[in-house]
């Protein structure tokens, strides 16, 4: 079984919060792994109101 590898990029990430538009730059192995590093910083109540927009690999 191969295991896909995926190489760190850097992620620009958009989203609405509390009516602001709010962009991001996260370094990550994938879109995931970036949305979960945004998520963290965030307490449980704000994590409802996040709204993702865009994640774009640069």
């Amino acid at each position: 079984m191969s295991k896909k590898v995926e190489k760190v990029g850097l992620y620009i990430i958009e989203y609405w919060l509390d009516g602001r538009l709010e962009v991001d730059k996260i370094k990550a192995n994938s879109e995931e792994e970036a949305k979960q590093e945004l998520l963290y910083g965030y307490k449980d109540e704000a994590i409802k109101r996040i709204k993702f927009v865009s994640i774009m690999r640069r």
